[in-house]
């Protein structure tokens, strides 16, 4: 069983295990090729979203977009890092929107796997179908839904993340927690147990801070 789905079948037990606080709200604005952005998925939350009872007080929203530019005189889209990013944040957003029963971009936990995937491949859309088939169970939507989603609704995908990212971001990754920008993203973990008002998970302990790595929105 894969350790992600696994850590949050041990979070749903924490969760049923009594009454809980409002959850904390995690939001990552990112683009698939920017170091600093695969940094931060593949270390400070990958770490939360692995650990059970951390995964179990936050929701997280995740959207692949960040310094895109929208060109509305060609009605396309131009992303940072080039053609290669583009084509990864639409998959990364098909996969998000299916995955979602109200066809929305709000919640990316049930495909956290596939993008992490992603982000430790450095972003390359090559490995978009390996990551999403050895990720993501059959229970949900095929690679092929995804991928024709992606192939027929790009323009569509890519407006739905440019209207939910903020217009002030000046870099990426930019990270919310309960609506306040965490400017060391490496201190994740410490804000999602700062902002937590219900009894603090025993993860809550032994937190340290690094410096942050970004790309500046030009």
């Amino acid at each position: 069983m894969n350790a992600l789905f696994l850590s949050f079948l041990l979070a749903t037990f924490y969760v049923l295990a009594g009454a809980q606080a409002p959850l904390v709200k995690v939001e990552l604005y990112y683009e698939a090729l920017c170091p600093g952005c695969q940094e931060f998925i593949t270390g400070p939350l990958a770490a939360v979203v692995g650990t059970p009872d951390l995964v179990s007080i936050i929701t997280l929203k995740m959207i692949p977009y960040g310094n895109t530019k929208y060109n509305s005189s060609t009605d396309s889209f131009s992303c940072q890092h080039g053609v290669d990013e583009c084509t990864s944040d639409v998959f990364e957003q098909s996969a998000i929107y299916l995955a979602n029963g109200e066809m929305n971009l709000e919640n990316a936990l049930p495909v956290f796997p596939f993008l992490l995937c992603m982000e430790e491949q450095e972003g390359n859309p090559s490995f978009a179908e390996s990551c999403y088939t050895k990720n993501i169970p059959s229970t949900e939507a095929s690679w092929e839904e995804v991928k024709e989603l992606a192939d027929m609704k790009s323009n569509y995908l890519q407006s739905i993340a440019n209207a939910a990212t903020p217009s002030n971001h000046s870099y990426v990754p930019w990270v919310l927690v309960d609506g306040l920008l965490l400017e060391n993203t490496e201190l994740l973990k410490r804000q999602i147990c700062q902002s937590y008002t219900g009894t603090k998970p025993s993860s809550c302990r032994n937190l340290d801070s690094e410096n942050k790595n970004v790309c500046l929105n030009n």
